[in-house]
């Protein structure tokens, strides 16, 4: 029977749902990577509320995580968190990321991020707020919303001697 470790699915555990011990012989014999406290927020986040946002963002993160926990490599947590973030973002835009829609988005998407960013701001409440931003800002919806639309009722056609039509915009 093969291992869901060797399809490169990986799952987190908590060390307090293990008995004294086990945690240290799991990571001596590398079936488990420890995960340093300063990005416990962001696998607290994942677990909770990443994966009701999106399980494939919620998969793309974890194994993002763990290639970087395994390969050693050094990166600041603020490129992480922008990193994982970015991946949602994308998914939510739907667009190649070759495209100019994605580069702009990106570009603001940056802007925005260092304007909330802050080494001591949980993982969830910088994710939820970048992602209230894309919605304001960037999500883009086939169908036009009411407040988008040109509203010409049958009163107001009569009545306008000029023949353009009003607008609402309430932002």
């Amino acid at each position: 029977m093969a291992s869901l470790f060797d399809r490169n699915i990986h799952h987190i555990v908590g060390t307090s749902t293990l008995p004294n011990g086990h945690v240290a012989s799991l990571i001596v014999e590398k079936v488990a990577i420890p995960v340093p406290p300063e990005l416990d927020d962001i696998i607290d986040t994942m677990d909770c509320w990443g994966v009701r946002v999106s399980g494939l963002w919620k998969l793309k993160v974890i194994h993002v995580l763990v290639k970087k926990l395994k390969s050693g490599e050094e990166t600041s947590r603020k490129s992480m968190c922008f990193s994982f973030i970015a991946m949602l973002l994308h998914e939510l835009l739907g667009v190649a990321v070759n495209s100019r829609e994605f580069d702009n988005m990106m570009f603001a998407c940056c802007i925005y991020y260092r304007s909330v960013y802050s080494n001591n701001i949980h993982f969830f409440h910088l994710a939820a707020k970048c992602k209230s931003w894309f919605e304001r800002n960037c999500y883009t919806n086939t169908a036009p919303s009411v407040e988008a639309t040109n509203v010409m009722t049958p009163e107001r056609s009569s009545s306008l001697s000029t023949g353009s039509a009003s607008t609402r915009d309430e932002h």
